[in-house]
């Protein structure tokens, strides 16, 4: 525990703001508003001592009792606590953190905060751990959607115009095909502009929809990579 200080210290003056990088975001953490909640999502990669963890960092707040600045500000300091808990407390190296567009592969934690008038509570998921066997329903909303006459969701796995398989890595994630025939995946459900673009949930298995404003997701939208993909 005799470390456990200076990383703190050090990981805590990384973020906000966080240093940019090539695959890194040169931005503040966005805050959306629905539903009466203030929610912000990102990704993060951090490294110590040669160890290198990806990492979904969600956290939300009630609207109408706490403000944004105050959500961004609690949260920076609880994921900055709990990464060093689930990194390495004992250790005296020093921390670094970047935010990123999206993990490669899966990300290695999922961290949940919420904050309140009064508190901060913190739960994270070891997605490594998790069952691999995900009830996602896929094949029964392929089903739904062929009957109603409609676009069947996204599923698990996609083909290039080569006839190459690839799936999600994620393991509720799922592959779209982009307008270059080209297979790119995500941890959640995507939905395509008008323009060809994907959007799709950062939340594992999360929703994503089409509104009149825009693309909406599961704890934010992101763009699906081909580095998020495996070859089947």
């Amino acid at each position: 525990m005799r470390g456990l200080l200076p990383l703190l210290m050090a990981a805590i003056l990384l973020w906000p703001p966080l240093a940019p990088t090539a695959d890194a975001p040169d931005r503040s953490p966005p805050v959306i508003q629905r539903d009466g909640k203030l929610e912000l999502a990102r990704f993060q990669r951090c490294q110590l001592d040669g160890r290198e963890l990806q990492f979904l960092v969600y956290a939300w707040a009630d609207a109408a009792k706490v403000g944004r600045a105050r959500l961004v500000a609690e949260s920076a300091r609880a994921a900055t606590a709990e990464i060093s808990r689930l990194h390495a407390a004992d250790s005296s190296g020093e921390l670094e953190c970047r935010e990123i567009d999206a993990p490669v592969g899966d990300v290695d934690y999922e961290i949940e905060i919420e904050v309140s008038a009064g508190s901060v509570e913190v739960a994270s998921v070891d997605v490594n751990e998790r069952s691999a066997v995900v009830q996602t329903g896929y094949q029964a909303r392929q089903r739904r959607a062929q009957g109603a006459g409609v676009e069947a969701a996204p599923g698990p796995c996609a083909s290039t115009t080569m006839g190459r398989i690839f799936c999600a890595h994620a393991p509720d994630g799922v592959a779209v095909t982009t307008t270059m025939g080209e297979v790119v995946c995500a941890r959640g459900q995507c939905v395509r502009e008008a323009s060809g673009r994907w959007n799709c949930s950062r939340a594992s298995g999360g929703w994503a929809e089409l509104t009149v404003t825009g693309p909406e997701c599961e704890q934010g939208c992101y763009p699906p990579t081909q580095r998020q993909c495996r070859a089947a």
